[in-house]
């Protein structure tokens, strides 16, 4: 199984600059803040014929929560080189091999800014791993 963790660490070890990393929960108003979360992916995960020791795929959804700077410039620029991070990417995560990451979305997408006028992006994605 891959988690929001070990995606977390997947790109801890990608991207540099950050302050902050959390998964399943963006803990504080820190800037320069990345939270990754679980989320229903937009495929579904099925038995093969003969069971689960004939399943060789999972599919799993994450969002990725870029809580950034009060520049807009710096928090779209830092939002797509994560984006890049995962794109056309087959890793080894957690011990598992990594068929394809599905990006959602044609780019990370602006959410505006927060109560403390941080601005955040977020990126949406599908893994489809071995099992």
């Amino acid at each position: 199984m891959i988690t929001a963790s070990n995606v977390k660490d997947y790109l801890k070890s990608k991207i540099d600059g950050v302050d902050r990393w959390y998964s399943g929960s963006l803990r504080s108003n820190d800037v320069k803040s990345i939270c990754v979360y679980s989320k229903p992916s937009m495929g579904t995960n099925k038995v093969c014929v003969g069971g689960l020791e004939n399943t060789s795929t999972f599919i799993q959804g994450y969002s990725v929560l870029i809580h950034w700077t009060k520049n807009t410039i710096e928090t779209e620029l830092k939002s797509m080189e994560i984006y890049n991070a995962l794109w056309g990417q087959n890793p080894v995560i957690n011990g598992h091999r990594v068929i394809k990451i599905n990006l959602r979305d044609a780019s990370p997408i602006g959410l505006g800014v927060d109560d403390n006028g941080i601005y955040e992006y977020v990126i949406n994605f599908d893994i489809l791993y071995e099992r």
